[in-house]
C-alpha cells in the first residue's frame, strides 16, 4: 500500500511540474528585434548634451526594454553601448545617454514583446556632431610645391658644400 501511494505521489509530482512548466512557457510572450525609425536619426530635436530615445505606446511599464543597444560613427570608427531604461512615464520609455556626443547616430535596436504597436525614435540630441571628413586625394604626376622646395633646399646644401670644397682646396695650392 505503501509503494502505490509512493507511486501516485511521485506521478502526481511530475504532472504537478509539467503543467507548470508548460503553463510558464505559455505565459511568455515572444520577443521580436525593434529598430530605431530611420527619420528620427536626421529629423529630431537638438540637445548638445544627451541623447534620448523613447519607445511609446507601451502596454504598462512592465513591456518597456530594460536596454537598447545604439551604435554611433565619427566617420571613421564606430561605437556600439547598451543604454538602460532611464524611466517610464505612462506608456513611454525614455533611454538617456551622454557618450559619444560628438558622433552621429546611425542605428539603434531592442527587445520588445511581438505584440508591440509603438515607435522607437531619437527624440533628441547634437544635430551637428563632429565628425571627421575623409578627403580622398586624387593621384596626380605633378609633385607637390613643399617637395620641390625640399629638392631646392638640398640641392642649394649640396651646391654650398662643394662650393665651399673648392675654396679650401685652392687655399692648400
Amino acid at each position: 500500500m505503501n509503494k502505490l501511494i509512493f507511486a501516485m505521489a511521485l506521478v502526481l509530482m511530475v504532472i504537478c511540474l509539467t503543467v507548470a512548466t508548460s503553463g510558464t512557457a505559455l505565459a511568455q510572450t515572444a520577443l521580436e528585434t525593434i529598430y530605431v525609425s530611420e527619420g528620427s536619426l536626421d529629423d529630431h530635436e537638438c540637445d548638445n548634451v544627451q541623447w534620448h530615445f523613447v519607445i511609446n505606446q507601451l502596454i504598462d511599464a512592465s513591456q518597456a526594454p530594460e536596454s537598447i543597444e545604439v551604435t554611433w560613427s565619427n566617420g571613421v570608427t564606430e561605437a556600439t553601448q547598451t543604454v538602460e531604461l532611464s524611466n517610464v512615464t505612462g506608456v513611454v520609455a525614455h533611454y538617456y545617454t551622454t557618450s559619444y556626443l560628438n558622433y552621429e547616430v546611425v542605428g539603434a535596436e531592442a527587445e520588445i514583446d511581438e505584440d508591440w504597436i509603438g515607435e522607437f525614435v531619437l527624440s533628441h540630441g547634437p544635430c551637428n556632431p563632429t565628425s571627421v571628413v575623409l578627403v580622398d586625394f586624387e593621384a596626380t604626376s605633378e609633385q607637390p610645391p613643399v617637395l620641390w622646395g625640399i629638392i631646392l633646399f638640398i640641392l642649394m646644401l649640396v651646391a654650398l658644400f662643394f662650393s665651399l670644397v673648392l675654396i679650401i682646396s685652392r687655399k692648400k695650392d
